[in-house]
């Protein structure tokens, strides 16, 4: 037999002292997150979920929050422009985008990166030079020199996406460069013909990056 004041609970769903009450007890912000995943995902018949609206706007808005504090930007972007009630606040959702799609980039993630720029109201030629320019960014801090070129020539490549054809060049020549000095003349090759160089510019430029580390290791 139901208790006293149980029917009321079952038809009017959870309440905001339910669900501060929960998170109270919770120590992590992670177990926090999940408590508000699963009390958000709540199917559409199940009778203790969250019917008030203003109360779902809290939930919401709490749940963003602990997504900022533990740095999952893009799933704070997402709360507050997608499911958030009433409160979406565009430029808010905007910059958190932009973040998302600067934090991608250094995780290697350049699809989500350039899907969370155009999100944010760039358009796609910005969103992709964006790409660009972050990866240059990570290259020009990275010491490891696999993970250098690696950067480079993403960067290269989305420049030329971009309509950028003058900086990808650059970097494609820059790339071979740097190949030479490493003495991988196969790769400097490939990268000088990605700059649209010719079979006697080629030539001369790994003549010359030769001459130059000649000159250099004779010095010391």
């Amino acid at each position: 037999m139901a208790k006293k004041g149980e029917s009321y609970q079952k038809k009017e769903g959870m309440t905001k002292k339910d669900i501060y009450d929960k998170l109270s007890v919770l120590k992590t912000d992670k177990g926090k997150i999940d408590y508000l995943e699963r009390i958000r995902n709540k199917s559409p018949w199940d009778e203790t979920r969250i019917k008030d609206d203003s109360l779902k706007k809290d939930v919401y808005i709490t749940l963003g929050k602990l997504y900022e504090k533990t740095g999952d930007l893009r799933n704070a972007a997402e709360i507050y422009g997608t499911y958030g009630i009433g409160i979406r606040d565009e430029e808010k959702v905007k910059k958190l985008l932009i973040e998302a799609g600067d934090k991608a980039i250094e995780e290697d993630d350049l699809i989500y990166a350039l899907k969370a720029y155009k999100k944010s109201g760039l358009s796609e030629e910005k969103a992709t030079v964006r790409v660009a320019d972050k990866r240059l960014e990570l290259a020009n801090k990275e010491s490891d020199i696999t993970k250098r070129a690696y950067c480079l020539y993403s960067a290269a490549e989305y420049y030329e996406r971009g309509n950028k054809k003058a900086k990808a060049k650059k970097l494609w020549i820059k790339g071979g460069d740097e190949a030479v000095e490493r003495n991988d003349v196969y790769e400097a090759v490939f990268l000088y013909e990605k700059a649209n160089l010719t079979p006697e510019e080629v030539l001369k430029k790994i003549g010359e990056r030769f001459e130059k580390l000649t000159k250099k290791r004779k010095k010391k």
